[in-house]
């Protein structure tokens, strides 16, 4: 599994845009990268939909509220959104 930072620039309005991809199953991991460091601005899971469904399946509320906040907040998006955000 590949995981990285992607950078992606766009000149005309002087915003520099870090994101994090990769495949982290534990959702307080994706909220230190996420929230925590304040660098990036958003991750791009691989699994977001299993992710949290098998969050939902455990039963673990802490974990359920740390995803629904990452995706509420716009923090945690899914990878098929990534080219459509880079065009935007």
């Amino acid at each position: 599994m590949w995981t990285g930072f992607l950078i992606d620039t766009e000149l005309a309005l002087s915003y520099t845009a870090v994101m994090y991809k990769g495949g982290e199953p534990m959702p307080t991991r994706l909220a230190s990268l996420a929230i925590g460091i304040g660098d990036i601005d958003c991750v791009y899971h691989m699994a977001r939909p299993e992710l949290i469904s098998s969050v939902e399946e455990s039963g673990n509320e802490d974990q359920l509220d740390m995803v629904n906040t990452l995706i509420s907040g716009k923090r945690l998006r899914d990878i098929s959104d990534l080219p459509f955000d880079l065009v935007s």
